[in-house]
């Protein structure tokens, strides 16, 4: 199944590569991904702390010492493996997720503590699951979504609890420093990556998919502030290329011929034609 895995992961990214950009810059992202799910590297990842799903703080996951191993979900293989393992109305996340940490030939959770938030039923059932099968899961039973002075407190108490818990099963410690370089380098990324994808929207050859998997791959980094530097490498080279129109360059109004007069600095542009000459 792994190899089936591997397979799906680069029939993916090749066909995102099909029609990549020239700009190299946005290979990186792309060698990343492949070596993050090629089977040649399992034996070395050996994670210590597994987060299931994105909704468990990227800052707080980042701020125990030990690097954190991001699963957003598994494949379209690890989803019809686990398909006896879940209820009908488990969502596709799940079985997949669930599919890649339980099948026999996966070697992740080895001496891995997996981490994760009870957002959903489906979220509590796999937790159980994985309990079952003698995994080490800690979760925190948040509240639904909402702006509620007591949800933000349940969810706070719930988040210091399993901080705690994290570091009573794993032995490592909980840095308030380490949180704030986390927080702080959370709000540079999320920045970046905002400029990235205006630059992105403005160049021909980045496809949408393409943009997505590249901001996506902040996940699946082993060093988040190489990743940030590789962005910002990437948002220049997209800015200096020839097709891109800067946002304060761009033409509000494209006016053709040579009836009109505009007043400078109004922001419209002339195409006008060239006379012939008789």
């Amino acid at each position: 199944m792994m190899e089936k895995l591997e397979q799906e992961t680069r029939a993916a990214l090749n066909d995102l590569c099909a029609g990549r950009t020239r700009i190299p810059e946005a290979e990186w992202f792309l060698q990343q991904l492949y070596a993050h799910f090629s089977l040649n590297n399992s034996p070395e990842q050996k994670p210590e702390l597994i987060v299931l799903g994105e909704d468990f703080p990227w800052e707080l996951a980042w701020s125990f010492g030990a690097r954190p191993y991001f699963i957003m979900g598994g494949s379209l293989e690890t989803t019809r493996w686990s398909d006896t393992l879940l209820p009908r109305d488990a969502d596709p996340v799940s079985r997949s997720a669930c599919g890649y940490l339980l099948h026999p030939h996966g070697s992740l959770t080895e001496n891995a503590l997996i981490v994760t938030t009870l957002c959903s039923d489906n979220r509590r059932k796999l937790a159980e699951l994985l309990r079952c099968h003698g995994l080490a899961v800690v979760a925190a039973d948040v509240p639904p979504l909402g702006t509620s002075d007591a949800a933000r407190e349940i969810w706070v108490e719930e988040m210091r609890t399993l901080c705690e818990e994290i570091e009573h099963r794993t032995g490592y410690r909980f840095r308030r420093s380490a949180l704030r370089w986390a927080m702080d380098l959370r709000s540079r990324i999320r920045e970046e990556i905002r400029s990235f994808l205006h630059a992105a929207e403005q160049t021909p050859g980045l496809s949408a998919p393409l943009r997505h998997i590249i901001t996506e791959s902040v996940w699946h980094t082993e060093n988040p502030e190489e990743w940030l530097w590789r962005l910002e490498q990437l948002t220049e080279a997209l800015r200096d290329s020839n097709v891109y129109f800067p946002p304060d360059r761009r033409p509000n109004v494209l006016l053709v011929g040579l009836c009109c007069w505009t007043a400078p600095g109004c922001g419209c542009w002339t195409a006008s034609a060239r006379p012939r000459s008789t």
